[in-house]
């Protein structure tokens, strides 16, 4: 498997996308990570 940092002590895995959460999308209870995912998918 290839890696494209190494990984360090206690760091854990980074992330290939950063998805970061509105307040509104929270307040909404929106799963922003999944709505991400799912049009990552529909892409292919």
């Amino acid at each position: 498997m290839y890696l494209k940092k190494p990984i360090r002590f206690l760091e854990g895995i980074i992330p290939d996308h950063e998805v970061k959460q509105t307040l509104e999308d929270f307040l909404q209870n929106k799963d922003t990570q999944f709505e991400y995912t799912l049009k990552l998918i529909e892409q292919k």
